[in-house]
């Protein structure tokens, strides 16, 4: 019963760990990895510096009935960061997206990449937008794995735009 998102590892978060929580009734995100920016210390040959969250892992969480009072909330949102994995989730019943990698609209390189989203189960998401996924992928990001997540019940168009399993966009 939070206004804002449930947890936000922010810049500087390195090799935390998230297992067996519970995300829930919650006003915006459920849980938030990185920035939606490319850090400002950005230098494409060193991508991982103390800007990026990298090595974070989220598991065996649910994550539910998030997005109450924003409907274009996520359940697990990982931005411009590195190498995190997002595993063995529950993430349900949100009125927007699942769970979203990435975050630039073009093929531009940002230290964005070798994100895992593995083994989750997501269904009734989408529930109030659209144009958006039970996974949804956004930029270039070399190395991002999604494998072996169950995504069911996904409403075929409740705006404009399609709603998807996953959705790979740009």
């Amino acid at each position: 019963r939070l206004g804002g998102s449930g947890l936000h590892l922010h810049r500087h978060c390195w090799r935390n760990r998230v297992e067996k929580c519970a995300f829930r009734d919650i006003g915006a995100n459920g849980v938030m990895i990185g920035e939606p920016g490319v850090p400002p210390k950005f230098d494409k040959n060193n991508v991982v510096n103390e800007e990026v969250s990298t090595e974070n892992a989220i598991s065996n969480c649910t994550v539910e009935h998030c997005g109450q009072l924003d409907f274009g909330a996520v359940g697990i949102w990982i931005g411009i960061a590195a190498r995190n994995k997002v595993t063995d989730n529950k993430v349900r019943h949100l009125p927007y997206t699942g769970v979203s990698v990435g975050w630039r609209w073009d093929t531009t390189w940002t230290p964005c990449f070798a994100n895992e989203v593995t083994g989750n189960h997501i269904h009734h998401v989408l529930q109030k937008m659209s144009d958006g996924g039970g996974i949804y992928t956004l930029g270039r990001q070399e190395g991002t794995k999604l494998v072996n997540n169950k995504i069911h019940n996904i409403p075929v168009n409740l705006g404009r735009a399609e709603s998807n399993g996953i959705f790979m966009d740009e």
